[in-house]
C-alpha cells in the first residue's frame, strides 16, 4: 500500500543501492533478533562494541526497514548520502580499539527537518527552502558525532513545525508527504516532530531529535505510545542552524525508547 502526495520529493537510496543488494535477509533477521527484547542506547552500543554487530550493518538494516515501511507512514524526508561511509569509520575505530568511552558510539540517529545537517537539505519540510543545503552541521549535530553518533538522516515534520497555520494536518509537509500513526492511520499522530516519533516505533534508528516551541517533542511522543521524549528547558541544548519559530520558546530535545536513553541524551 502506498500513501503519495502527488509533489512529495521520494528518498534517495542511490547511494546505498549496492550494498542494500548485497545484504543478506540472514543479516536482517540476526539484527532483529537482537534488538528484539532490548533495542536501546546501551543495547546497541554493546552489541557494536562487542562486535556481535558492525554499524554499517546496522546502519543497512535500518535502510531495509525504511524501504519497507517509508511509502506508507512517511517518517523519513531524507536520507544521509554520507551514512555507510560514516559508519565504516565507526567500525575502523573498533578494530583500532579507538573507542574513548564515547557514550553514543555506533547509535544511529535521525533528526527533525528543521535541523542542519552538513550536506543534507534543511526545508522545514517547505519547497521554498529545498534547495537550502547545509555546509555545516547545527551545534546539537556536532555534539552527537562527537559522542560517537552516526546521522541517518531527517524525520518527516508538521511543516514549518506548524509555524505557517494550526490548521494542516499533524505530520504533513510537502517534502515528506503525510506522516502516519504507525499503530492507527485513523489516529493523529500529533506533531510537530511526526517522524521523530513514528521512526522510533517502526525501528528506523536508534533515537532521534525533534524540536519543541509548544508540545511539538512531547505530544508526538504521547500519541505514538511506547516513545520517550523530553523538552529540555529553553537553552539548555544549542539551537544554531534550527529553522526557528520563536526563538524565547523554541528548543531542540531527544526522544526514545527508554527514559534510560532519556537521561543518557541530556
Amino acid at each position: 500500500t502506498v500513501n503519495h502526495f502527488v509533489h512529495e520529493i521520494p528518498l534517495d537510496f542511490s547511494p546505498f543501492l549496492d550494498s542494500l543488494a548485497n545484504y543478506t535477509p540472514t543479516t536482517y533477521e540476526r539484527i532483529e533478533t537482537l534488538l528484539k527484547s532490548d533495542h536501546s542506547i546501551d543495547r546497541v552500543k554493546s552489541l557494536i562494541l562487542n562486535k556481535h554487530i558492525i554499524c554499517k550493518d546496522l546502519c543497512l538494516y535500518y535502510l531495509k526497514r525504511i524501504q519497507m515501511t517509508n511509502n506508507y507512514y512517511k517518517a523519513i524526508i531524507e536520507l544521509n548520502p554520507h551514512l555507510l561511509s560514516e559508519a565504516q569509520q565507526i567500525d575502523e575505530q573498533i578494530n583500532e580499539n579507538n573507542v574513548n568511552d564515547k557514550l553514543l558510539f555506533g547509535c544511529v540517529a535521525a533528526v527533525k527537518g528543521n535541523i542542519s545537517v552538513c550536506d543534507m537539505y534543511n526545508d522545514a519540510g517547505s519547497y521554498v527552502l529545498h534547495e537550502n543545503k547545509m555546509k555545516d552541521d547545527a551545534s546539537i549535530i556536532k555534539k552527537l558525532r562527537k559522542q560517537g553518533c552516526v546521522i541517518l538522516g531527517r524525520t518527516n515534520l508538521s511543516e514549518w513545525a506548524y509555524a505557517l497555520s494550526e490548521n494542516i494536518p499533524s505530520g504533513f509537509s510537502a517534502v515528506g508527504g503525510q506522516c502516519l500513526h504507525p499503530d492507527d492511520i485513523r489516529e493523529d499522530i500529533s506533531g510537530s516532530s511526526s517522524g521523530s516519533a513514528v521512526g522510533i516505533k517502526l525501528n528506523l534508528f536508534t533515537f532521534s531529535l525533534g524540536t519543541e516551541t509548544q508540545g511539538s517533542i512531547l505530544s508526538p511522543a504521547i500519541h505514538t505510545k511506547h516513545v520517550c521524549a523530553l523538552k529540555p528547558s529553553v537553552n539548555a541544548w544549542p539551537k544554531d542552524n534550527i529553522i526557528p519559530i520563536n526563538y524565547d520558546q523554541d528548543t531542540c530535545g531527544p526522544l526514545a525508547r527508554t527514559i534510560e536513553d532519556i537521561e543518557l541524551l541530556h
